[in-house]
């Protein structure tokens, strides 16, 4: 596999809460592909969303590989916003879209804010899924 992918926080907290989803196949085998990617943003909301024990997701967490956000990160993310004007998209959404932009990451999710991102940048390479309980 040679994809990458940025995988948004909602499916990975179904994926750690152990329940039985449409998309844990394809996170588990991305998880043993180490093809995985996420930021401090999704870091902290698979914490904050799990019910499970804190050191066993970090230890999970372990596994996957971290997109830093330094100054031009930052700055990179502020052009961003500025394309955006008018469309209320969360600030976190997107810091997600500009490191898959930045990374070429695919993006994993279900979220409509991405669908508003990709109209503006054609780039974002988007794979809209839903997490259903099978």
């Amino acid at each position: 596999m040679n994809n990458k992918y940025f995988i948004d926080s909602s499916l990975l907290i179904n994926f750690f809460r152990r329940s039985t989803y449409s998309t844990d196949d394809k996170i588990a085998e991305l998880i043993e592909a180490q093809a995985i990617y996420i930021n401090g943003i999704i870091i902290s909301e698979i914490l904050g969303g799990s019910k499970r024990n804190e050191t066993s997701i970090t230890a999970c967490i372990d596994f996957l590989n971290i997109c830093n956000m330094d100054y031009d990160y930052f700055i990179m993310a502020g052009q961003m916003i500025k394309k955006i004007v008018g469309k209320t998209i969360p600030l976190s959404d997107i810091y997600i879209a500009q490191h898959c932009l930045d990374n070429n990451l695919i993006l994993l999710a279900n979220d409509k804010h991405f669908d508003m991102i990709k109209k503006i940048y054609p780039a974002l390479k988007y794979e809209q899924t839903i997490s259903e309980k099978r």
